[in-house]
């Protein structure tokens, strides 16, 4: 059986400059025991405490709730941004593959720079950061030089679309968003291919998709 995975939230941090709308990407050491060295967006697993927060909300599901307590505490503790929970957009879903030691059910948020606050590292949990528009972070992951796991590259993808946060947080009631696990599956000739599909009900949504055997510790280029 594939080990249980961990509720977590993930916070695309967007602003806009003069080369067009930019999201936050902070690099992992090399001595985290998940994804060592990739670029990713602030973020973190549910603790117990962000659903006693969320207890005491009381306005929305519990569940819910502790994923947006999750999102803004990560946030804060790992760049300094502090956020109003109006201020998260829903933005896509994704789940760590099954053959993976650790995984995360991840609900990633998009939202706004808050006016008056700068993102910067803080955390022991990175050791660069930077800010990036998409076309240049997923230019710099082709040359090699910025790995990063599958969602980090998909969510740059999708931002290439936009030319500012506004279009961007905008276009967000128009997605929709399925839990997207990257699977494993036996090829005719024998060997390994993987496909995305739904965790929910393993419905296939990119039959050849490129994965590799670890994502904890290498980048990937999809293909289709």
């Amino acid at each position: 059986m594939p080990p249980v995975a961990r509720d977590a939230a993930t916070v695309v941090l967007l602003r806009d400059s003069g080369a067009g709308i930019e999201a936050f990407l902070m690099r992992r050491p090399m001595t985290m025991a998940f994804a060592p060295g990739m670029y990713v967006f602030p973020g973190g697993a549910v603790d117990f405490a962000d659903t006693e927060i969320a207890l005491d909300i009381g306005d929305q599901p519990v569940f819910a709730a502790s994923l947006v307590v999750a999102a803004v505490r990560e946030t804060f503790e790992e760049c300094g941004v502090l956020l109003e929970p109006s201020g998260l957009t829903p933005w896509t879903h994704w789940v760590t593959p099954e053959v993976e030691t650790r995984r995360f059910d991840t609900r990633f948020f998009a939202a706004r720079l808050p006016e008056g606050q700068e993102a910067r590292t803080v955390s022991a949990e990175t050791d660069r950061s930077e800010w990036f528009t998409p076309e240049r972070a997923l230019q710099e992951h082709r040359a090699g030089r910025l790995p990063m796991l599958p969602p980090t590259r998909e969510t740059l993808t999708d931002l290439r679309e936009f030319d500012t946060t506004e279009a961007a947080l905008a276009s967000a009631g128009n997605r929709t968003i399925r839990p997207l696990l990257p699977r494993p599956i036996a090829g005719a000739d024998g060997e390994v291919r993987w496909c995305l599909c739904d965790a929910r009900d393993g419905s296939i949504v990119v039959p050849d998709y490129a994965v590799p055997m670890s994502s904890e510790v290498h980048g990937t280029r999809r293909t289709r």
